[in-house]
């Protein structure tokens, strides 16, 4: 009996101490190693018009290891965060309608139809600042 009492203590002991436990775990001044994520917000055409979906990442220059961020971007208009600093921008989209009688087999169509300066062989660089960026502006080309 007096066995069966001392469980039902350590049980309740252990029950009263969780909340406690819980709102003293990890608080953002422990993880000093993440960054703050800042406004990212801007226009992206294509052609000179607005491109109708699309995915910007923001990738650490200086940072390491780097970072993305991802901003979709929908009738030409994207909004996002990222951290401070350089940042290479990487501009993706994507054909929907991607089909076998496009080219053989859907494996033989890139689906990413923007030239590879715009992504991965991007150039493009942008400075984040502490409270974000607004206003970015990206005029892209299909040739």
């Amino acid at each position: 009996m007096r066995i069966l009492v001392i469980r039902k203590m350590v049980v309740v002991i252990l029950l009263a101490s969780c909340p406690g436990m819980m709102l003293t775990g990890c608080s953002t001044s422990e993880r000093t190693n993440e960054p703050v994520a800042a406004p990212v917000s801007g226009t992206v055409t294509l052609d000179g018009n607005p491109i109708p979906r699309a995915q910007l990442l923001f990738i650490d220059v200086d940072a390491t290891p780097a970072r993305t961020y991802i901003a979709e971007a929908v009738d030409g208009k994207f909004r996002g965060a990222a951290s401070a600093g350089k940042k290479r921008v990487e501009i993706r989209a994507y054909r929907e309608d991607v089909s076998s009688s496009d080219a053989g087999s859907p494996g033989d169509v890139d689906p990413q139809y923007l030239p590879s300066r715009y992504n991965a062989d991007s150039e493009l660089v942008v400075d984040v600042g502490p409270d974000g960026a607004a206003a970015l502006s990206f005029a892209v080309t299909s040739r």
